[in-house]
């Protein structure tokens, strides 16, 4: 929006007000944003409502606002952090809860009220703020000590350029999860002067067998593992998102704190089950545009973990920043459903942002009969991506894993009856989602059944609770729209079936001789809508169709198709 707007939101408060000299923080499940008050208070751990202006401070997106303008609703649950590689702290993630995991890559910091270090897990640097009122002693915090944090994203961009300035920022003791020291290198044995190696046959030096990691091989983090060179042989660790056999019978994904990546395993090296936490030793490579490990070796199975959080962003935004990562997406159906020779069902999903290509596999098991042009879903599921090097930025896609990552939000526009289950605990009403006109925004606050507005059609606002379908009227009339009393003469004048079939032949004869309706609209009755309207003539006549609640006509009139005029 642009700066100057007024704005209400509601969301809960990861901080008080008071957290940095910028104020406070708040994050309604969609994005965060800070919050600054002029006057007045507010705690960590509430709803909240706030009314105010927008603008920036330093580039950090920041309402405005006073005691008057904030409005506490209760307590409320803080929404989990985000796990996120150090390198991709940046403008979608500000305002959020974020958790970090890499070493310190440079010397403390003191700031005015506070010190600040660069932490790296190997995807580039990420700037942590630790604020001298959190309580939290950074003191050892040397180059080369391994963090995991929680913290909020915020920006102070000095520079102008307002892409700069990015920080992670702890609030208390309690968001320093682990603090590790520097590794202490082990002293590299002496070779054996006694020993020579033996003379290797000639017959094996043409054959080159892949290196094999040692079992002592350090663990690095995925976004590490993304980062290296192609062919460089790494062993990772993390819990399977997306279990061998879904996207095709080689591919599984994993994915840590910091990042994720899909797995090349064989059936004969070993399979990968969703929630398993395993390591992997392989090799770096790259699929179909997607960076990727290629296993040889069995993996090592550690158990089971819970997913991490799913990261929530516009249909349209997400990326290569998100690639293999678990997400999560709401918006409408846009493109024709389609089924391939294979099964795999595809189709466009958009909530206003751009449209993101959502591909099912037949081997997810899930059903998507109600999946269908026009109806909202929230869908879960990994963001894979098929394309070539040419266009290494395009071919992204959402693979959902299960049928419990396909959540019906509403039926597409219009529909009187949702084929989607009803949500609603007592079985009552399934709301549907309209739209007026071609606009793709649901239908507007306080508008009813039956209701219309100039330029409008009327707008079904909630299905009735069985399968029949409210009962309409359709008509095919001139570009003036027909009133309720119109329709009511004319469903006068057309007493049954054989009644309509001779008016639809008289008026296929009249329009042979070119003569007006006497029943419709004259010219000069119809002069204030534009030239010609409701007028057979020289003036091309155009057709529209109206859709008419049948309560507007009379309690004993029948339901019938008038025909065109």
């Amino acid at each position: 929006m642009p700066d100057g707007s007024t704005v209400l939101v509601e969301g809960v408060t990861i901080t008080d007000q008071a957290f940095t000299d910028g104020g406070g923080f708040i994050d309604d499940g969609s994005g965060g944003i800070a919050v600054l008050l002029t006057d007045g208070t507010f705690p960590r751990g509430v709803l909240l409502r706030v009314t105010g202006t927008i603008d920036d401070r330093y580039s950090q997106r920041t309402i405005r606002s006073d005691a008057a303008g904030i409005v506490v609703l209760g307590s409320a649950t803080e929404p989990p952090a985000l796990s996120s590689a150090t390198g991709l702290v940046n403008e979608a993630l500000e305002g959020r809860l974020v958790q970090l995991s890499g070493q310190v890559t440079s010397s403390l910091d003191t700031l005015t009220t506070a010190v600040a270090l660069d932490l790296d897990d190997g995807s580039g640097p990420a700037r942590v703020v630790v604020g001298d009122t959190t309580g939290v002693d950074a003191s050892s915090w040397a180059r080369g000590v391994r963090l995991t944090l929680i913290g909020v994203v915020g920006q102070r961009d000095s520079s102008g350029t307002g892409t700069a300035g990015y920080r992670v920022q702890p609030r208390d003791a309690a968001d320093i999860l682990a603090v590790e020291p520097p590794a202490t290198p082990s002293p590299t044995p002496s070779p054996d002067p006694t020993s020579s190696p033996s003379p290797s046959p000639t017959s094996t030096s043409s054959a080159s067998p892949s290196p094999s990691p040692s079992p002592g091989s350090s663990v690095v983090s995925i976004a590490t593992a993304r980062a290296a060179a192609t062919g460089a042989r790494l062993r990772i660790r993390g819990v399977v998102t997306a279990q061998s056999g879904l996207i095709d019978p080689a591919s599984a994904v994993v994915q840590d704190l910091s990042g994720a990546i899909l797995i090349r395993i064989g059936a004969d090296v070993g399979t990968l089950a969703r929630g398993e936490l395993v390591e992997l030793d392989g090799v770096r490579s790259t699929m179909s545009g997607m960076l990727s490990l290629r296993v040889s070796t069995a993996p090592t199975h550690l158990g089971t973990q819970s997913e991490p959080p799913a990261f929530r962003g516009g249909s349209g935004v997400l990326g290569e920043s998100q690639e293999a990562w678990l997400v999560a997406v709401r918006g409408a159906v846009v493109t024709p459903v389609l089924r391939s020779t294979a099964g795999t069902v595809s189709f466009g999903l958009d909530d206003g942002s751009g449209p993101l290509r959502v591909s099912i596999s037949p081997r997810s098991g899930i059903v998507t009969t109600a999946i269908i042009r026009g109806a909202w879903f929230e869908l879960r599921g990994v963001l894979g991506q098929e394309t070539t090097g040419r266009e290494p930025e395009r071919g992204y896609r959402l693979w959902p894993r299960a049928q419990a990552d396909i959540v019906a939000v509403g039926g597409p526009p219009g529909s009187s009856s949702s084929p989607i289950p009803s949500a609603s605990p007592s079985g009552g009403p399934v709301p549907v989602l309209t739209w007026p006109g071609s606009s793709a925004s649901p239908t507007p606050a306080g508008r009813t059944t039956g209701q219309r507005a100039a330029g409008d059609v009327p707008q079904l606002s909630v299905s009735l609770p069985t399968a029949s379908p409210s009962a309409t009227t359709t008509a095919v009339a001139d570009t003036q729209q027909a009133t309720a009393g119109d329709l009511t003469r004319a469903g006068a004048l057309l007493g049954g079936a054989f009644g309509m079939a001779l008016i639809a032949g008289y008026l296929a004869w009249r329009g042979r001789r070119l003569r007006p309706d006497p029943d419709l609209p004259s010219e000069e009755a119809t002069a204030d809508d534009g030239p010609g309207d409701g007028v057979i003539g020289p003036v091309e006549l155009v057709p529209r169709l109206a859709v008419v609640p049948l309560s507007t006509l009379g309690t004993h009139e029948e339901q019938r198709i008038l025909p065109p005029i």
